[in-house]
């Protein structure tokens, strides 16, 4: 059961907004009533603007964002029952800031060390699997 980050554009233009979703692959034999990302970026090439969770794990325990440092950090869980089916857990809205040459960054998760470690749970029992970053080009 993979969490993975889909992006609206893996090419964009200085000054372009675009977005990035983590999406947790949950299914009936790996079901999920917690999770959370934390992500990491150039900040020297990307701004977040907005950071919003997914509708599937109502309850939000964390959202933050910091530019300066290209850290996003992201957890939400559910008290009603598990998820069996692939969801988003969260939305990044994001800028391309102005560069004089092209270049492509990563927008990857971070590497898991505590506190910010990327993980899927069903009773507290870690469900993650794989994780699948992403490549931006901003020309």
């Amino acid at each position: 059961m993979p969490i993975t980050l889909q992006s609206s554009a893996t090419t964009v233009r200085a000054g372009e907004v675009f977005r990035i979703m983590a999406l947790v692959g949950a299914n009936s034999t790996a079901p999920v009533d917690a999770a959370q990302v934390y992500l990491d970026f150039n900040a020297e090439v990307f701004e977040v603007i907005s950071l919003a969770g997914g509708s599937r794990l109502e309850y939000q325990l964390q959202a933050s964002v910091d530019n300066d440092a290209g850290r996003v950090g992201f957890a939400a869980g559910t008290l009603e029952g598990a998820v069996t089916y692939r969801f988003t857990l969260c939305t990044l809205t994001l800028r391309a800031k102005e560069t004089t040459t092209a270049q492509s960054s990563l927008i990857e998760f971070a590497r898991l060390q505590k506190p910010r470690q990327t993980k899927a749970v069903k009773g507290g029992l870690n469900v993650t699997g794989n994780l699948a970053s992403i490549r931006v080009i901003v020309r």
